[in-house]
């Protein structure tokens, strides 16, 4: 396998960083290159194992691998990172083989869990799961590990198993394997309204979403050996953390509602595009009675209809064209 590692980095992971850097040089099968996108401006960071290219680009989640794609020199596949993950020295030739073996120009590892929570909260995020991203035993297609839903969210196949591969149609984006061809076929930087605020989620649902449509196979893998060390740093004081709460809601409601316009309502015709209508007004009300319950909960009204903000700024920026 020929293939090059593009990491996303703002230079300031430190240790997390330079762990990351020391899992690619000990691959068992060598990149071509390892390219780093780096922010116009932002200094290049001491932590090294010789053997990194820099991309400068403009900041953003997406900006960062939007910019970069053409920039990486013609190679079959492109390992995208992130400035914070660990993996043992066999994970891209295990990948490699799962690519090969299932004709697949995309793989993801699949994972998808929820942080531990109080009893009640874990209660009221299964309600909403249940209803909102569906991590249903029913009404999905088997072979899928993660599908996209109508109304713009994510269904995950609760029975899938660990020890095979799924069709996906959506993975994480701190890691994964796709074929230059798919990456550049996306024009990714048509989705720059991620970074608009800084605040991209879902950046990696829209990346691999759009190779789907454009008839790419996305293979769900269950080589999930990696480790991801989450270089945030933390939320600070009760205050703080309250108006990081209140953005986080009011801008995931921005761009949820901007993808599903853009790749689904859009995208859809006849029954499909009405029922796709319905499910998102059926998301709005329970996000909304989510948020509230949440604010009971935390005794904080602040946040309480922060996503009703966020999904009127969506409507307003693609009425003017915007995005």
């Amino acid at each position: 396998m020929k293939y090059s590692v593009l990491i996303r980095t703002l230079g300031t992971a430190g240790e997390k960083y330079q762990k990351t850097l020391q899992s690619v040089a000990n691959q068992t099968i060598k990149p071509n290159k390892v390219y780093v996108a780096l922010p116009h401006g932002y200094a290049v960071p001491k932590e090294t194992v010789g053997i990194e290219t820099f991309i400068y680009t403009p900041k953003g989640m997406v900006a960062q691998r939007a910019y970069a794609f053409d920039q990486v020199e013609p190679v079959d596949w492109i390992l995208l990172l992130d400035d914070d993950v660990t993996f043992p020295n066999d994970f891209v030739k295990k990948l490699s083989d799962i690519a090969y073996q299932e004709n697949a120009d995309v793989i993801v590892p699949s994972t998808y869990s929820v942080n531990s929570v109080r009893v009640v909260e874990r209660w009221l995020l299964d309600v909403y799961l249940a209803i909102v991203m569906v991590r249903t035993k029913v009404f999905f297609q088997k072979d899928y590990s993660v599908k996209i839903a109508s109304w713009g969210g994510y269904k995950v196949n609760a029975k899938k198993r660990k020890d095979r591969t799924y069709l996906t149609q959506s993975g994480i984006g701190i890691c994964g394997l796709c074929k230059r061809e798919a990456l550049l076929a996306i024009n990714f930087t048509e989705d720059l309204w991620l970074d608009k605020y800084g605040y991209a989620l879902p950046d990696d649902q829209v990346m691999y979403y759009k190779m789907y449509l454009a008839g790419y196979k996305l293979i769900a893998s269950p080589c999930n050996t990696f480790n991801h060390l989450d270089g945030r740093t933390g939320h600070g004081d009760r205050a703080n953390t309250i108006i990081k709460e209140k953005r986080s809601y009011k801008l995931s409601a921005r761009n949820f509602t901007i993808f599903w316009y853009k790749y689904i309502w859009s995208k859809r015709k006849g029954i499909k595009k009405y029922w796709a209508g319905f499910t998102f007004g059926v998301k709005i009300i329970v996000t909304v009675l989510n948020n509230i319950l949440m604010s009971l909960l935390h005794r904080h009204w602040s946040c309480c209809f922060a996503s009703l903000e966020g999904y009127f700024q969506a409507l307003k920026e693609i009425k003017q064209g915007e995005v």
